[in-house]
């Protein structure tokens, strides 16, 4: 055995390195980040959260993989294949790539959490009394109200339609099923008042809009709205439009209906 060992035919463990432990941790961990981060995308039908997290499972395996093969590597055998030991010029500019790639991975894994860690679902049952994010020093940067105690509406009043709570609940569920990347959080027919979740396509930033349908005087309802952001404060008007957008559906589709008795 002893001239087999020596001849390199039998696998020998090489004692690891600091180096060769950290790179072994750091790459588990993304693997396990990369899990997490998949289930938490896929709660948000947000695609390139599933991709990045796809990315992060694949980059931690082949990682821990090589730093595995390293440390039970034969005897003498030479380790040029690890990317963490780049020798050769080639070799140290796929080192460069390699390490920029790992970066912006654990960038986006880390960035991908901290967006659902922070952007928790408030759990809106009924109609908020105001904007409740996305105002800072009394100005109101990413929440648009339209409803008493209006907030950044551009102009916009509750719409009046001659029709039902049932007949706006319909219209507005089908407006949210066109929205991309948009999910019914609460509904309840009952009241008129439903909370949708939409997400951003690059990061996943999620904003919350409650729409509350209300019969008025005369037979005729009445639709409030609101979209705020979770996280942050400034909303580049995304809420704003989404609001615009939803009237407009309404506008539409709403004259094109029976009339009903709002009761």
């Amino acid at each position: 055995s002893s001239e087999r060992e020596a001849s390199g035919m039998i696998r020998q463990p090489s004692k690891p390195s600091r180096r060769d432990l950290y790179v072994l941790v750091s790459s588990i961990v993304l693997g396990v980040l990369g899990i997490a981060v998949i289930g938490l995308a896929a709660s948000w039908s947000h695609v390139i959260g599933i991709v990045v997290g796809v990315g992060a499972v694949v980059k931690g395996c082949i990682g821990a993989y090589f730093e595995i093969r390293g440390v039970v590597r034969k005897k003498g055998e030479k380790d040029s294949w690890s990317p963490h030991k780049a020798r050769s010029g080639a070799a140290k500019a796929k080192k460069a790539v390699y390490i920029i790639f790992d970066i912006l991975l654990w960038f986006f894994v880390v960035a991908f959490l901290l967006v659902h860690l922070l952007g928790r679902n408030p759990g809106w049952t009924t109609f908020p009394a105001e904007c409740t994010t996305g105002v800072a020093g009394g100005q109101v940067l990413g929440c648009t109200r339209v409803a008493p105690s209006p907030q950044r509406n551009d102009g916009m009043f509750p719409p009046e339609y001659p029709n039902s709570v049932s007949q706006v609940m319909t219209a507005a569920q089908d407006w949210a099923t066109s929205q991309p990347r948009t999910s019914v959080l609460y509904s309840d027919p009952q009241t008129g008042f439903l909370h949708l979740r939409a997400v951003s396509f690059l990061w996943g930033f999620p904003d919350d809009m409650a729409i509350q349908a209300t019969c008025i005087s005369g037979g005729d309802v009445t639709v409030y709205a609101q979209s705020q952001l979770r996280v942050g404060l400034g909303d580049f008007d995304v809420n704003l439009n989404r609001v615009k957008s939803f009237f407009q559906h309404l506008n539409t589709t709403m004259p094109s209906l029976p009339q009903q008795t709002c009761q």
